[in-house]
């Protein structure tokens, strides 16, 4: 297939073949990158009203750079090795809304990594390209829930290739105080054989996340744990020892400018707890990784779907005056982000798991108009 030959080479220092760089959670997206776009509009939402309404789609593009303090997941004091990398992140996801709360979509991306000091790590480019069906339920006029099921191929490095079925709900509740709570669950099933898995692992994917702006800003706080079940019960899995984790993330986003409302400046802390791996590298040891960057976003939503109809409520509610004066003050304008793959976004660095920073979902759109 083409696109295994965007690979240059595997990582010299993992048997396994996946690079340790990209985590479960940039893999698999939480989505909590919609979750942020719930606070904007945007430029973007005014002028592709003019593209068929049941029409959805999302691009977004992370650059970072980012400090590491242990790049090749060990756990040994003595093997842990600091380095400094670059990394660009593009996405698109492209859906259709066919009515009565489902959508069909594709989405794809690739995360490419660049190290100072570790050159073995920079040569693999890693690839996800799927398509899925979404299912979106109101509950009532602040909360929904969002059932998914996506099937996806997995590109990590030369001679690895490997395939998802990834079932999911997630819920996302408006909260006072201009903020939005989700809880988000994943099941990631994985094989070599697209739409054949699970033959390698199960991985379920936990996630709770809270954004909130305040003074313009974006606030984002996630957490999520990942149990990746390999062998046993699992023969041919990669890496074949299982393990825990629990990925953190909190950021800080800001508009770099009311002119394009969609670009944004972000600093980012993402502890990561490996715990039961066995001494395996790549899925062992404490990591802290530190995120400083850009993201800019352009997005459509489905103007007939869940979320646009909660964006109506949240608009309503904001244009009446407060019936007193402890009611929570109107948002500024602030920022959008992605609709997937970060993404939404976890285990070893094979497990591209279930969820996506590129994971938080279609349900709700935004929750104010930027001011130009």
């Amino acid at each position: 297939m083409w696109l295994s030959a965007q690979f240059s080479g595997a990582c010299p220092a993992f048997a396994q073949g996946a690079p340790p760089g990209p985590l479960p959670t940039d893999l698999t997206p939480i989505r909590v990158n919609q979750e942020r776009e719930l606070f904007s509009p945007g430029k973007s939402y005014y002028v592709f009203q003019k593209l068929p309404p049941r029409l959805w789609f999302n691009m977004t593009t992370e650059i970072n750079q980012r400090l590491e303090t242990n790049v090749y997941l060990k756990d040994a004091a003595s093997a842990k090795k600091t380095d400094y990398a670059f990394r660009a992140f593009p996405s698109l996801t492209v859906g259709y809304y066919l009515g009565k709360g489902t959508s069909i979509y594709s989405n794809y991306f690739v995360i490419k990594d660049v190290y100072a000091q570790s050159g073995s790590l920079s040569r693999p480019t890693t690839q996800s390209l799927s398509m899925g069906v979404r299912k979106e339920v109101p509950l009532g006029d602040h909360s929904s829930l969002q059932f998914d099921f996506q099937s996806r191929e997995l590109w990590q490095s030369a001679g690895l290739h490997q395939a998802d079925l990834i079932p999911g709900v997630l819920y996302t509740r408006i909260l006072k105080g201009n903020a939005v709570g989700f809880a988000n669950v994943q099941l990631q099933m994985r094989g070599r054989d697209y739409f054949v898995a699970p033959t390698r692992e199960i991985d379920p994917f936990y996630t709770l996340g809270l954004v909130k702006t305040v003074n313009g800003f974006i606030l984002t706080a996630t957490s999520t744990l990942i149990t990746n079940y390999r062998n046993p019960p699992f023969t041919g899995s990669i890496p074949q020892h299982g393990n825990e984790v629990i990925i953190s993330d909190y950021e800080v986003a800001h508009p770099v400018s009311k002119k394009m409302p969609g670009l944004v400046a972000f600093v980012r802390a993402e502890p990561i707890w490996n715990w039961n791996g066995g001494h395996t590298p790549g899925i062992s040891g404490f990591d802290f990784r530190l995120y400083s960057g850009f993201r800019y976003n352009l997005a459509k939503t489905a103007e007939r779907g869940t979320m646009d109809a909660l964006r109506r409520e949240i608009q309503k509610q904001e244009s009446s005056p407060p019936n007193n004066t402890n009611a929570p003050a109107a948002p500024s304008s602030v920022v959008p982000d992605a609709l997937v793959p970060q993404p939404v976004s976890c285990a070893a660095p094979s497990d591209v798991g279930a969820i996506s920073r590129n994971a938080v979902s279609n349900i709700v759109t935004r929750i104010s108009t930027p001011s130009f």
